[in-house]
Order: C-alpha cells, then sequence, then structure tokens
C-alpha cells in the first residue's frame, strides 16, 4: 500500500516502508485493510511505536475503498496497548496515563516532541503542540 510510505519513524525520519517495518498489508474484498507492522527491535521507546501505528491507521483509513483499517504492532514490549489505543483512537497519553510523560515513553517525552518530524506531526493536531504524547488529528 503506497499510503504506508506517508508513515515515517519519528527518530529516524525515513518510511516504515523503506525500513522494512510493514511486515503484511492486505485489503480484502470488502474494504478491510489489515496492516501488521514490525519493529526492529522488541524495546523500541513506546511513544515512537505508537506514533507510527497512529499514523499508519490515519494513512490507510483515508485511502478510497477501505471501508476499515485493522493496524497491529507485533513483537513489542506494549504491543497490547498500542494496539488497542490506537484501535480506540485514545491517544499516548490517554492509553499509558501517568506513564506517558516519564521513563516508559523512552525518556523521550519532551526531546521527541522537540525533533522536526514530531513538531511536524504535533504542529498539525487538532490541540497544537502536544508534550504529553500523540493527539488524534481529527
Amino acid at each position: 500500500m503506497s499510503a504506508l510510505d506517508t508513515v515515517r519513524d519519528p527518530e529516524l525520519d525515513e518510511p516504515v516502508t523503506t525500513l522494512g517495518f510493514v511486515a503484511s498489508a492486505v485489503v480484502s474484498c470488502e474494504g478491510v485493510a489489515s496492516v501488521h507492522l514490525r519493529l526492529p527491535t522488541y524495546f523500541c521507546a513506546p511513544n515512537f511505536a505508537f506514533l507510527m501505528v497512529a499514523d499508519a491507521y490515519d494513512a490507510v483509513s483515508v485511502v478510497p475503498g477501505v471501508t476499515r483499517a485493522e493496524i497491529v504492532l507485533d513483537d513489542h514490549f506494549a504491543s497490547a496497548e498500542i494496539n488497542g489505543g490506537v484501535a480506540a483512537r485514545a491517544g499516548f497519553a490517554s492509553t499509558f496515563g501517568a506513564l506517558a510523560a516519564g521513563e516508559f515513553a523512552g525518556g523521550t517525552g519532551v526531546t521527541c516532541h522537540l525533533s522536526a518530524p514530531c513538531l511536524r506531526r504535533d504542529a498539525s493536531s487538532a490541540g497544537g503542540i502536544r508534550c504529553a504524547g500523540w493527539a488524534s488529528r481529527r
């Protein structure tokens, strides 16, 4: 799916497709897009992992003919939380609560949001730049 070419690793600022993070991408006859992402390390910072899964959801869900997007992060220590949070459109801060601003965020809660890719993403969100995690762009 070329839509996934727009999803970038926030740390490397490279497309997840180029980096080989897309394990599979299939669209059913009913328009259900099923994408599995697999990051190179089990302990990738949850905030970065969440951003990539959420961005994949956003990119795939607007493809003409897609009726539902199912984005799954495989083989990550926080897969269950990230998958559930993205599916519920809850956002990183809501998904991880108090952990979202601390060490669990990879120690990069503020640093990430000062990097160019994160500033571009957060500045385009509905509430402007956020320091506590990803926010939905609805």
